[in-house]
């Protein structure tokens, strides 16, 4: 048979031995066995099985340690973002539609900051061509407007330039456009801080409302105040630099306080705020303003 094996371990001074004694059988003929034994320290046979073990528990660790730093990072990144899109739409809430440049590296996010941006421009726009607090009342009751108009006691202003026609016969299309921007622009402004809201340009005329969409107090009185700072913003235009060369342009005013229906006139797919009345209504204050049709440019 073959010779018996045993295999153990001890430890010597601290250190850690394996040993395998074998019991070698007797030579051919004789009767003397011999036994065998081997011993080696231990640390031979592991020590590149523990570095190995080392480095790659080192390299988990700082697996790990990354990944739980990036994790954190992006994390951090994502609250902020959401903090941003969440301080939007509170501004949007409070009517603020200003313009922002912020952006994620992430893309659901990114898209939702752009889709924000994008409804703000839309929201802006229609402030353009709508009255303003028009589309603060749409957007407060995400309502879209509606076909009809109730009957509201309103003050309503028409103006009309005279001699417009022959003026602008005048000027080339470019310098008309901005000389008419510019006169516009200084109406417009005054009848806004007394509380008027614009319902449309037409050419070189403007039709504004009190009362409508929103409340005015004492709506007669404002309307007259609109009247007296419009003389006064023109006449500052005419002396600025930005009409120089040009003579002053004289413009009629009429005013006529009634009740009228104010709302969403139109067809369905295309809607228009004014007000609708009767002759005794906003007929009265057109007449006023431009007696003579054929000395208004329409």
């Amino acid at each position: 048979g073959g010779a018996a094996r045993v295999d153990g371990a001890l430890d010597v001074d601290g250190a850690r031995w394996r040993a395998t004694v074998a019991r070698m059988p007797p030579a051919k003929g004789g009767i003397e066995t011999w036994a065998v034994a081997v011993m080696v320290l231990e640390e031979h046979y592991t020590r590149a099985v523990l570095a190995a073990q080392r480095e790659l528990l080192l390299a988990l660790g700082g697996t790990l340690a990354i990944l739980v730093a990036v994790g954190g990072l992006a994390l951090m990144i994502v609250r902020r973002d959401l903090a941003k899109i969440i301080a939007t739409t509170a501004r949007m809430r409070s009517f603020d539609f200003a313009a922002s440049t912020d952006s994620s590296p992430f893309a659901d996010v990114h898209d939702a900051m752009a889709g924000l941006e994008r409804a703000k421009t839309v929201v802006r726009a229609m402030g353009r061509y709508l009255p303003i607090d028009l589309v603060r009342r749409l957007y407060a009751d995400n309502a879209e407007p509606a076909l009809g108009g109730e009957p509201l006691e309103v003050s309503i202003l028409f103006t009309d330039i005279e001699g417009f026609t022959s003026l602008s016969e005048t000027l080339a299309v470019s310098e008309l456009a901005q000389r008419l921007g510019d006169y516009l622009e200084a109406m417009t402004g005054a009848i806004e801080r007394h509380g008027g809201t614009i319902d449309k340009y037409i050419g070189d005329a403007v039709m504004a409302l009190w009362n409508a969409p929103s409340p005015v107090p004492a709506h007669p009185v404002a309307a007259c105040h609109a009247v007296l700072a419009c003389l006064r913003a023109t006449e500052l235009l005419y002396a600025s630099p930005r009409w120089a060369g040009l003579p002053p342009l004289v413009t009629r005013f009429g005013l006529h306080k009634s009740r009228v229906l104010v709302g969403h006139f139109g067809a369905p797919t295309r809607l228009s705020y004014t007000a609708l009345g009767g002759s005794r209504s906003a007929a009265g204050a057109r007449r006023a303003a431009a007696p003579s049709k054929s000395r208004s440019r329409y």
